[in-house]
């Protein structure tokens, strides 16, 4: 039962936490498009006024999509580092986890097995020999 309650609290309550952190960045990928498209607007806004001048027009709007692209990439990429270091720290909490149960298994095992083959199975049958002595016993 001790070994339930620990992946309960180092394995399945870890993982579980992943649906709030995925939640967390959908919605900064969704604030961070929010952000282009009122920068798009703006720029659309200029580039009513910059008609003269079309390669101002597209210089802005490449340099917003740039901006964007890296912003998005910056995001997905502290996304990934830090599923891939809590991934790690689950699993090696899993086999620590798994690795202690199975040393003390041994441990047990070892002991049982030092245990058994002390018996002094000559001695042992002397004494149970002694102590059922029928020739004292009337029927």
């Amino acid at each position: 039962m001790q070994r339930c309650s620990v992946y309960e609290t180092k394995v399945v309550s870890e993982l579980s936490q992943y649906e709030g952190i995925c939640k967390h960045a959908k919605e900064e990928v969704k604030s961070t498009f929010a952000a282009r498209d009122r920068e798009l607007a703006r720029r659309r806004q200029l580039d009513r006024v910059r008609e003269r001048s079309p390669r101002n027009r597209q210089q802005i709007a490449s340099a917003d999509v740039s901006r964007t692209v890296k912003a998005l990439e910056e995001q997905i990429d502290i996304f990934e580092k830090k599923k891939l270091h809590d991934l790690k720290s689950v699993l090696l909490d899993f086999v620590t986890v798994e690795l202690s149960f199975h040393a003390k298994a041994i441990e047990l095992y070892t002991r049982a097995y030092q245990e058994i083959e002390a018996i002094d199975e000559d001695g042992d049958m002397e004494r149970d020999n002694q102590h059922t002595y029928l020739g004292d016993i009337r029927v």
